[in-house]
């Protein structure tokens, strides 16, 4: 199911878990006695180096420069001493997390081999770059300074709404978010953004308004330009792309394209930022981490000069020299894991918002059908965006619970009765969470986060091991990607030859900003693929690459995929870093990196589900692989309040801990943080309480236990590995060049084309009654009847679509008079309940355009004349409707593709086999009322039959007709189109039933298989 790649990434500790240690401080008391205890822990604590400057490089100077002033003597009340206390001893217990922080955790280059080896006697070295927040304060005073001379690019993420543009999320100008923008879409703007997409700056783009317009002054000419490069419709090229690993490089870089020393307030923070930057460079040149802390503290003071309000200003990244190399047990242990994962996985078939939004999809557009990302978001224009999705208008798709939930729920149950803190996940158990594993495509890459438990490298090369699943990262280079700068090329090209869901498809870098300015330090990725950048200039030098105006989105049966407008081909965007879409996202974005593997089974960490709440659930073991550790959830609300004493609180948490059976190492967690608490001690109690009294639960997961981690030198550690799916690629879909895309204005409105698209809402039971009796009534109404054909439907309720084409749109007032009375007289006799006249929107992506398109709705009508004979024929004759459709299926494949290559369709493209039991007579009937071969003989035999052969017989000419202009046209191909003519009649014939309507189909296939094997017998 997934191939391990051969190289990994681990994240490490700094330090072992028991480095640095210091006796935990007592918390419980209250009085100056325990003051002086807080006091004198401050100062043993303060005494080690290390934790210091790594609080330092975390928390910044503030922290630090209070703690200090406390160990120097500094007065400070006793409430605030212990709120420092608990602070610091936070940041002392993150070093015990392996999570990437600053100067607490690094990362280390892995490979996999015979047997492990772990570097020894090494030190990790800081990697510093400036903070984000710092350099935004920077960019922010030199563009004020620079305007004129800075070159800009419209923000392709911006919409107009109205008489507005508006950029819909945006960081807040203090480097908080997200902010909405907007401004008046005036001419000015218009031109403005249109001459912004050729490589302007700010000064000629005021040149060219005031060609334009004469009138205007410089100064309101300039007042515009600068509030829209405020508001983040302009960016500027001072503002490095989130490919810029060095955002200062890139700073530095423009400001002597644009020639800043030319500009006297310019001129010293030029100077000061060629000084950091050596200063930087100096820093991560320093052979020790002394010297390292030595060189950090020059740093710091020569950037808090420049930004005295940004604080620290700087952020590091830790890297441990050497490689670390791991048996290849563990890497096949990776692979399975992960296959554990999709074959559990809460939604098979992909998140439910975007299955509603793939069916509002195809119900709007059409299977095939092609629209621009742009018109498809903007609400004015398009669907919007989907459900759950900020900004979204649709709403969120009901939840149920699930046979699912229903079975983790009796599992976890069971545990919590028999005292079990562990389940085994054997074949049988497995096989009973998720007996329908999807056997078909699935996220094509992605990434797997483990910790390696083993008290030894010798144990460990013994295979004496557990794999705790600690993430699932969505895809390839998700974790991974922001440090590939500090590990070799080898580490790049893996990333880089992750493979695409389909074949021949482009993968795309999406590289955009953050909402939150601070979070670009963890988000900077250099170019790994092509590169789509939104939202940001891309650079001076930048290569050309995808736009968004170049992207449409398509869709089929079951899946959506976006594709390259020029030429065809399927676009595959990927987010090569940890960017979290809900919150820190534009949704555009979010929604390009998501629709790939939108209706793939949703590849995650194990959930519980709807049991996920339940106060205990078990820890979940797979042979060596531990897929979920146990879990506790400790309500607020089950402890003493804050007011009581802590002898009293301590006593009713230790026995709600004895109760629920919770080890002493756990992990307190709270969102994506873990805190590694010892439960054993008062301090680490102490912690607990506190957290509960800003929190209304603590979520307590198991730890790894002492000497797990004895392999790697008792340090906390993860192994993110790399994942290529091993299952066949989906076959491209094939686009003609360029793609036609379905323009806003597509649709056929009710009165305003010569298109009336009727919906009669009522019980499907009468749908036939309708057809049959009271149908030609109506169409009687005129001499000569239009064009017309039906469907039934369920969206919205059950209902028949009657589609009218009339000579001319003022025809429509009559036919709407007629169309109305006829509806009104069917609700008298209980037919129908109401009555919607909706547009009609052609699914050319289906069928084609133009005259192919024209010829498909002759074909569509023809169509339905042939159902109504088909009904009367199993009416009169007593024949299950069911054969009689299958019998349709075989004259349509064969009418549009000629009887041999239809056969073949139908044998190639319907399943052999269905899952249930098909009773013999139907099965023998259809077989003889399709026989394409015997010249349709059982049909000849009636009159009802002959008519329905006349029918099928001007059905074929006008399926001729259609299957030449396809070929003409040269968009699709007639096998391509018939799998839709085969459902589409299905659905007329019995409505919309997927288990009838395979059924049918296997029935069409079952005739097509005698056929040929008649022909077959004929020939010998």
């Amino acid at each position: 199911m997934y191939r391990a790649a051969a190289m990994a990434v681990a994240r490490i500790s700094a330090r072992p878990a028991d480095a640095g240690s210091v006796e935990e401080p007592d918390l419980t008391g209250e009085t100056d006695a325990s003051a002086e205890g807080w006091r004198a822990w401050l100062e043993s604590a303060w005494a080690d180096q290390e934790l210091v400057s790594a609080i330092e490089v975390a928390a910044g100077a503030q922290l630090t420069e209070r703690v200090a002033a406390i160990v120097a003597g500094g007065v400070i009340s006793p409430v605030r001493l212990r709120r420092l206390v608990l602070s610091v001893m936070r940041y002392a217990l993150r070093g015990g997390r392996p999570t990437p922080f600053g100067l607490f955790s690094g990362i280390g280059a892995v490979r996999f081999g015979d047997r492990s080896e772990v570097p020894e006697g090494v030190e990790p070295l800081a990697v510093a770059r400036v903070d984000a927040v710092w350099l935004d304060q920077v960019v922010r005073r030199l563009e004020d300074l620079l305007v004129e001379r800075l070159p800009v690019v419209a923000n392709n993420l911006c919409v107009v709404r109205g008489g507005r543009l508006v950029l819909p999320v945006r960081p807040g100008s203090d480097g908080s978010g997200p902010v909405e923008a907007s401004v008046r879409l005036t001419r000015a703007v218009e031109l403005v953004l249109q001459d912004a997409g050729k490589g302007c700056t700010v000064g000629e783009l005021t040149d060219r308004l005031l060609e334009r317009f004469p009138q205007q002054s410089a100064v309101s000419a300039h007042r515009m330009l600068t509030t829209l490069v405020d508001n983040g419709v302009l960016l500027s090229a001072l503002r490095a792309p989130m490919t810029a690993v060095d955002p200062l490089e890139h700073l530095v870089g423009v400001l002597e394209v644009v020639r800043a020393d030319e500009v006297p307030g310019a001129v010293p923070v030029l100077a000061d930022l060629r000084a950091v930057q050596r200063d930087v460079r100096w820093h991560n040149g320093q052979g020790s981490a002394a010297a390292q802390r030595e060189a950090r503290g020059v740093l710091v003071a020569r950037m808090r000069e420049l930004v005295p309000e940004a604080g620290q200003g700087l952020m590091v990244d830790l890297r441990w020299p050497g490689e670390i190399t791991l048996p290849q047990a563990v890497r096949e242990q990776a692979e399975r894991a992960a296959a554990l994962l999709t074959r559990l996985s809460p939604r098979p078939d992909g998140h439910p918002s975007w299955a509603d939004y793939h069916g509002r999809y195809v119900d709007h557009y059409g299977p095939g059908a092609v629209v621009a990302v742009t018109d498809l978001l903007n609400p004015d224009t398009g669907l919007g965006l989907p459900a759950r999705y900020r900004g979204s208008q649709l709403p969120e798709p009901a939840r149920r619970l699930s046979r699912r939930d229903e079975r983790l729920f009796a599992l976890a149950q069971r545990a919590a009765v028999q005292s079990a803190v562990e389940v085994l996940l054997d074949d049988d158990l497995l096989d009973h969470l998720a007996p329908d594993a999807a056997p078909g495509p699935m996220q094509p890459n992605a990434e797997i986060t483990l910790h390696v438990a083993a008290g030894s490298q010798a144990l460990l090369d013994q295979g004496s091991f557990t794999l705790t699943v600690t993430g699932a990262p969505r895809a390839a280079a998700t974790t991974a990607g922001r440090f590939l700068y500090l590990l070799g090329e080898e580490w790049t090209q893996q990333a880089q030859t992750a493979p695409p869901l389909r074949e021949g498809a482009i993968a795309v870098q999406v590289s955009t900003p953050p909402l939150i300015t601070k979070v670009q330090n963890v988000t900077r990725v250099p170019g790994l693929l092509p590169v789509l950048h939104l939202g940001e200039h891309p650079g001076l030098e930048a290569e050309p690459g995808v736009r968004l105006e170049d992207l449409g989105v398509c869709a089929d049966e079951r899946r959506m995929w976006l594709v390259h407008l020029a030429d065809g081909r399927p676009v595959e965007p990927r987010m090569v870093n940890a960017l979290e879409f809900r919150s820190v996202t534009d949704p555009v974005v979010r929604f390009l990196c998501e629709i790939t593997n939108s209706l793939t089974p949703q590849y995650t960490g194990f959930d519980w589900g709807a049991a996920g709440r339940l106060p205990f659930l078990p820890r979940l073991r797979h042979g060596r692989i531990v897929l979920a550790p146990a879990q506790w959830q400790l309500p607020a609300a089950d402890l003493p309040d804050h007011s009581a004493a802590w002898p009293q609180w301590e006593s009713a948490t230790r026995k709600w801990l004895h109760t629920y059976r919770v080890p002493r190492h756990v992990h307190l967690r709270h969102r994506d943080l873990k805190l590694p608490l010892d439960l054993g001690q008062r301090s680490h109690l102490a912690l607990l309480r506190d957290h509960l009294q800003h929190e209304p639960t603590a979520v307590l997961s198991e730890a790894p236990v002492p000497g797990a981690n004895g392999w790697i030198g008792g340090r906390a550690h993860e192994i993110t590995v790399q994942l290529d799916s091993t299952r066949p690629q989906l076959a491209a879909k094939q686009h003609r060049k360029p793609v036609r895309t379905v323009r806003p204005d597509a649709g056929h409105l009710p009165g305003a084309s010569p298109w009336l698209s009727a919906r009669l809402y009522g019980n499907p039971d009468r749908t036939q009654e309708i057809l049959h009796e009271h149908l030609p009534r109506l169409l009687d109404q005129w001499v000569q009847p239009p064009q017309w054909w039906f469907l039934r439907h369920v969206e919205g309720g059950h209902h028949l679509r009657l589609r009218l084409r009339l000579p001319e749109a003022a025809a429509f007032t009559l036919a709407g008079e007629r169309v109305g009375e006829w509806a009104r007289r069917l609700r008298a006799q209980g037919l129908v309940t109401r009555l919607s006249l909706d547009t009609y929107q052609p699914e050319t992506g289906r069928y084609g355009h133009g005259p192919a398109l024209d010829l498909a709705e002759q074909v569509f009508a023809a169509d339905s004349r042939t159902v109504l004979l088909q009904l009367a024929y199993a009416q009169q004759t007593d024949t299950d409707v069911r054969a009689v459709a299958a019998a349709g299926l075989c004259a349509l494949a064969t009418g549009l593709l000629d009887t041999g290559a239809g056969l073949d369709w139908l044998l190639d493209h319907v399943p052999h086999r269905i899952g249930v039991r098909v009773e013999r007579s139907l099965h023998q009937r259809a077989v003889r009322l399709g026989d394409v071969s015997g010249g349709w003989a059982e049909l000849r035999e009636s009159a009802v039959g002959r008519d329905l052969l006349r029918a099928w017989a001007a059905r074929t000419s006008l399926l001729a007709d259609y299957r030449h202009q396809l070929e003409r046209q040269g968009e699709l191909k007639a096998s391509d189109v018939l799998g839709s003519l085969l459902h589409l009649h299905t659905v007329r014939m019995l409505g919309i039933d997927p288990d009838s309507e395979r059924l049918v189909h296997h029935l069409a296939r079952a005739a097509a298989s005698a056929a040929c094997a008649r022909q077959l017998a004929g020939a010998r």
